[in-house]
């Protein structure tokens, strides 16, 4: 048998993921360098706006001397101290008007800078990029249009300075927002290092791009970065892929459904049908499973997951799962930091007398409470009726004083971890540990204001 070769080894090395790690690097390093590109030309096309003159007028001065020794009739010369320049900038004041054209740019950039960061937070980041991209490409080609079109009205470049500055600020945000989300904190150092050696690589192409025509046809020096930017936002919408979750979502899609093992079905609430899913280690997971209880973290249970689906909407994971979750205590940390930022509260303040005065209660109290709130509908039939036949109100064999409080009875886990946690083992629990007056009530909106007070008061202990 014949040996591998060395780069099909190299290639099957690496994992799916950390090939579209690095097809997004190299792709955002590509497209920020093409916004470099097509800044630079205006730094080389300078000398071309505004000429050194002497040379020519030497030129005509000797023209001139050897036509009147050749008693020949003087032709004016096509090239003066006026005219060897692009008008409007052959002027004595055109240092004033080329840095008028560098304050619009940057005076525009430094505005829609502050403006796409809050404009692009709220856009799709593939789509938001590839419209900053081609207008960025037409306004750049426009400037060198000028020169085609024998444009020498100084509003016009100016506004064309002012329109690409605004539309530049996209790139930025937009790449930095996909490098963060596909490598996160780790190593990043290195990653921005590496990454942020585009605007050296952009600098450098633009300057050989512009420096190539700028003597021959200076609009060309800005035509062809516009349209290298502009087809690079056709590469951005093609290919820019803006979270691993996009990925994920993507092979759930194309999973085939004989992987998933279907544990039972029943009628759900409003006619749709709730099916209950069972995804084991090592299995093909669904996109929201796969979110919660990422296959590569090392504190995920290989106990299995039940998570609810239903027809025509998203899977969503039930409370119970909610409880499977490892490191719920990071979704408290943001509770916590929600809460110190809504108060102003000091870092050092305990949290828990903050959070009694939001009436907010911690995430674990909470998750208890949409428990019980579940199981008060559906003890009086406004819950779907699986639920209710989870749960079996004790009834003593002889007349008691429990007779009327309302238990429900417990039954026993096989699994002290995962088994106690199943809503026919934990709901009935917390339901019995409730005062008496609080179980015994009918109407919804009473119980859910009273409620609230074993919750804020710590009489409930955690599971």
């Amino acid at each position: 048998m014949a040996t591998v070769p060395p780069g099909i080894r190299l290639l099957v090395a690496f994992d799916r993921d950390q090939w579209y790690r690095a097809l997004t690097f190299i792709l955002t390093f590509l497209l920020y360098t093409s916004f470099h590109l097509s800044r630079k030309p205006i730094s080389i096309v300078k000398s071309e706006l505004h000429k050194n003159c002497s040379s020519v007028s030497e030129l005509a001065t000797i023209a001139s001397s050897s036509s009147s020794s050749s008693q020949q009739p003087f032709l004016p010369s096509l090239h003066t101290d006026m005219d060897c320049s692009w008008k409007p900038f052959d002027k004595r004041n055109y240092r004033q008007l080329l840095g008028a054209m560098d304050y619009s740019f940057l005076c525009a950039y430094a505005v829609g800078m502050y403006l796409s960061g809050i404009i692009g937070e709220r856009l799709p980041i593939r789509l938001y990029l590839t419209v900053g991209m081609l207008t960025s490409g037409l306004f750049t080609c426009l400037f060198g249009l000028g020169y085609v079109y024998n444009i020498h009205n100084l509003g016009f470049y100016i506004f064309v300075q002012v329109a690409n500055g605004l539309v530049q600020t996209t790139g930025w945000p937009s790449v930095v927002t996909c490098i963060g989300n596909w490598f996160g904190k780790g190593r990043r150092g290195l990653i921005m290092g590496l990454w942020n050696s585009h605007t050296s690589v952009g600098n450098i192409l633009g300057s050989l791009i512009a420096g190539y025509w700028v003597s021959s046809n200076w609009g060309l020096s800005f035509i062809v970065p516009g349209l290298i930017i502009a087809f690079m936002g056709i590469v951005c919408f093609l290919f820019l892929i803006e979270h691993p979750n996009d990925v994920k979502s993507m092979y759930a899609q194309n999973t085939s459904p004989g992987k998933s093992v279907p544990a039972k079905s029943w009628s759900g609430v409003n006619g749709h049908t709730g099916v209950y899913l069972q995804y084991k280690d090592n299995k093909t997971q669904s996109y929201d499973t796969e979110l919660l209880l990422p296959r590569d973290s090392v504190c995920v249970p290989t106990q299995p997951v039940v998570v609810v689906k239903r027809e025509s909407e998203p899977s969503a994971i039930s409370f119970m799962g909610a409880l499977r979750i490892p490191c719920l205590h990071k979704l408290q940390l943001v509770q916590n930091s929600a809460a110190r930022i809504i108060t102003r509260s000091p870092s050092m303040d305990h949290i828990t007398p903050v959070l009694r005065h939001l009436h907010w209660l911690p995430v674990k109290y909470r998750i208890d409470f949409k428990i019980l709130l579940l199981t008060f509908k559906a003890l009086h039939n406004q819950a779907p009726s699986y639920l209710s036949e989870f749960l079996h109100i004790y009834t003593p064999s002889r007349t008691l004083r429990s007779s009327s409080a309302l238990q429900l009875i417990s039954p026993s886990a096989s699994l002290s971890t995962m088994g106690s946690r199943a809503f026919s083992c934990s709901d009935p629990h917390l339901w019995n540990s409730l005062p008496h007056d609080i179980r015994n009530i009918d109407s919804l909106s009473t119980f859910k204001s009273l409620l609230n007070t074993p919750f804020q008061a710590g009489i409930l202990s955690l599971i």
